[in-house]
């Protein structure tokens, strides 16, 4: 599966939606119908520990994925036709409120140990030459492409991360401090900007969580 496959389907997050009582039901349920296809997707993508990107998929994966893609398309395409009569009666039971699945232990505890392993890389800055990646986790957000960027995740999977390790205050406060790009200018040439690229951007992300917590 290819990165242009993968970021078709990014369209489907922003259709209209008309005033009226029975179409707004019918977008709550391709709303609904898109979490549990993510839901779904990344058990696909979680099943194998081995999972590095959208390359290493099997065919049975691929396939399973093109199956859920299809479906969300079609439930999208019915409702931009804009028949919703199927969704005019109010005895509709409320749909239920999507949880993101929780993050697999052994991910956290991976998680733990890049951090560890990086506090332990920044006590000799002239050593480094580059950085441990994060664990892979599937991004949760369809269309989102984890390939790019310095640490081969995005912000989404990175948050998701920090959230999962339940970091309080003023661990985040260290955490975020410790990402701060100056620090990581002593890291010598030619392997500097490299770095200072990972570290703006979990810095970027830690920072909106230390404001929430706090």
């Amino acid at each position: 599966m290819n990165n242009h496959t993968w970021n078709r389907f990014s369209c489907l997050l922003n259709a209209p939606v008309d005033s009226s009582l029975d179409a707004i039901r019918h977008w709550q349920y391709v709303h609904a119908e898109r979490r549990r296809v993510d839901e779904l997707l990344s058990a696909t993508l979680d099943d194998s520990d081995q999972f590095d990107g959208l390359d290493t998929l099997t065919d049975d994966q691929e396939a399973r994925i093109e199956e859920l893609y299809r479906h969300l398309e079609d439930v999208y395409k019915t409702y931009k036709q804009g028949d919703h009569s199927k969704f005019a009666s109010p005895d509709i039971p409320q749909l239920p409120t999507w949880v993101h699945p929780p993050v697999p232990s052994h991910i956290k505890t991976a998680f733990k140990e890049w951090r560890q392993q990086c506090w332990s890389m920044s006590e000799k800055f002239e050593l480094i030459k580059q950085l441990p990646r994060p664990p892979f986790i599937a991004c949760l957000r369809v269309g989102c492409d984890n390939t790019l960027g310095p640490l081969k995740t995005c912000v989404h999977t990175l948050e998701r991360l920090y959230r999962s390790a339940e970091l309080c205050h003023k661990e985040l406060i260290k955490e975020r401090n410790f990402w701060h790009p100056d620090r990581w200018s002593r890291v010598p040439q030619p392997y500097r900007q490299e770095v200072e690229r990972m570290a703006i951007l979990l810095f970027q992300v830690l920072q909106p969580l230390c404001d929430e917590v706090g």
